[in-house]
């Protein structure tokens, strides 16, 4: 926690890192630090913050239906009514992504290569659209889409980006927001498809979610369950480790830190942690320890009612606070991922559709998923200075 409430001023982003993300065009928040992190991170994150999710809503839940819609033709035309869902999933949110934030669909990732090399012109097409009628966002009247609302909280703001870092936070969106999605809803759904009780129990906790007329509240309080459930998907399954670099002369414990100093922070070994666990990690109705997976461990109850002759439990999903180290699957502190909520309910709007239109299960040649030690590594290891 020393070395994280630093960022992104007194630890960065190695160098390299920065130097490799930045070759492939995405200039932008991602390599972003100091004073440039802290004018694009407010641009960027009014973008994606909830009062503005609720335009996106409608365009998630439409996606999310015209998977399901293509699985079940394929399904039909399928000798035993089985698809395999890793491609289109992947496609799907591409086109997802392409579609809140650029208004770009392109037919299931189909032609991801050509719409990434276009973007530079579907934004150079919208400057001048606005330039002649501020009002215009792809023909419609104000702006519904990422993209649109950039603009305007730049001139709310007073505070212009660079065209060059426009296209490179754009991209950077495509990247992380297509990869690490799909790589989270097929993780749930490799879990789904190996234990069938669980699978049975959320498919009924979200059978009556009616997901065309839901609003952005209701994706929030009606399914407790799911959310609870993906909460602990990206908490056990996050990635492994965060490499940092010192940019400047900092403490730490009884030492200090010089500048250039790389570190490597192994936040899932944080928050898995058996025997000292990360401080804020709930341990739900099943009392289940931070090395378990446990997808109720974000419940919480909440007032019953007295006057039912039936007593029921219920349940209410807390939010994971990421200023600790309890919660590191979007980063830490101010320095975390301005898209989470985009995340959180392009997963609830799939995972609802999904559920209640199919059954999920292995397929017959997978293999039992589980974390390898390499077998040379012995168990103890004394590591000289050099």
């Amino acid at each position: 926690m020393e070395i994280l409430c630093q960022r992104p001023f007194k630890v960065t982003r190695p160098s390299n890192f920065k130097k490799a993300i930045n070759s492939l065009g995405c200039i932008g928040l991602s390599t972003a630090e100091g004073e440039q992190w802290k004018q694009e991170k407010k641009l960027v994150s009014s973008t994606l913050n909830r009062l503005h999710m609720r335009d996106y809503v409608p365009m998630l839940t439409e996606n999310a239906a015209a998977l399901t819609q293509k699985w079940e033709v394929d399904a039909e035309g399928s000798p035993d009514n089985v698809v395999t869902v890793n491609q289109d999933l992947m496609h799907a949110i591409v086109d997802s992504v392409g579609k809140v934030i650029l208004d770009y669909l392109d037919g299931f990732g189909t032609n991801l290569r050509g719409g990434m090399a276009s973007v530079g012109g579907i934004i150079d097409q919208f400057e001048q659209q606005r330039a002649v009628n501020p009002e215009w966002d792809h023909g419609a009247v104000k702006s519904k889409g990422f993209l649109g609302k950039l603009y305007e909280a730049m001139e709310k703001e007073n505070s212009r980006i660079t065209h060059q870092r426009i296209v490179g936070n754009i991209l950077t969106t495509f990247v992380a927001g297509a990869e690490i999605n799909c790589m989270s809803l097929i993780t749930a759904l490799s879990i789904l498809a190996s234990e069938k009780d669980l699978q049975s129990e959320l498919s009924d906790h979200i059978r009556d979610f009616d997901l065309e007329a839901a609003t952005l509240e209701d994706y929030y309080t009606k399914a407790p369950l799911l959310k609870s459930f993906l909460h602990e998907v990206h908490r056990y399954h996050c990635t492994p480790f965060l490499a940092l670099q010192v940019s400047s002369e900092i403490p730490f414990g009884e030492t200090t830190l010089s500048k250039g100093t790389d570190v490597l922070i192994f936040a899932r070994h944080i928050m898995l942690q058996k025997d000292t666990p990360a401080k804020g990690i709930p341990c739900g109705p099943d009392n289940a320890p931070p090395h378990l997976f446990s997808y109720r461990r974000y419940l919480v109850p909440v007032n019953e009612d007295s006057t039912s002759n039936k007593v029921e439990p219920k349940w209410q999903c807390v939010h994971p606070c990421n200023r600790g180290s309890a919660f590191l699957a979007f980063g830490h502190g101010a320095r975390s991922c301005p898209g989470r909520h985009y995340s959180e309910v392009l997963s609830y709007a799939m995972l609802i559709k999904l559920l209640q239109t199919f059954e999920f299960e292995l397929a017959p040649t997978t293999h039992q998923l589980r974390l390898l030690r390499n077998p040379s590594w012995p168990l103890t290891k004394t590591f000289n200075s050099g």
